[in-house]
């Protein structure tokens, strides 16, 4: 098989996913994510004062691995629609990404609602994602 990987899709897609996750743990559940996982003001006014430039950067790096193993198993899976990349990450998500946060439910203690804010922004980020790459 001769496996293509459309690189601009894989950027355009991790761009999209940080986009996503900005606006996810800010604007829209920022809130409610910081008081379920325990973090405190002074944290957080820590955290902003030191500056996040390398976790901004490191996601962005592990954003694009995302992206790239997607549209590699997107060969195998023949996405080439948006609706069909979206079910493509809708797949993956259900296999891969729900179970595995679960896990910090089930053994880690994390509370249940902080799962779904976690785990819908991958649903969403992955459902995209696959989408876009599915179309480049």
């Amino acid at each position: 098989m001769n496996i293509i990987i459309n690189y601009l899709g894989v950027f355009v897609a991790a761009i999209v996913s940080m986009v996503i996750g900005s606006l996810w743990y800010s604007a829209l559940f920022g809130k409610a994510w910081i008081k379920l996982s325990g973090f405190t003001d002074k944290q957080m006014k820590e955290a902003k004062a030191k500056g996040m430039t390398m976790q901004y950067i490191v996601q962005f790096i592990a954003s694009m691995v995302m992206a790239y193993i997607l549209a590699f198993l997107n060969n195998y899976f023949q996405a080439v629609t948006f609706a069909q990349g979206m079910m493509f990450g809708f797949w993956v998500w259900l296999g891969f990404a729900a179970p595995i946060l679960l896990n910090d439910v089930l053994w880690g203690g994390s509370p249940f609602k902080l799962y779904l804010i976690k785990v819908t922004h991958l649903l969403v980020t992955l459902t995209i994602m696959a989408g876009i790459i599915a179309i480049w």
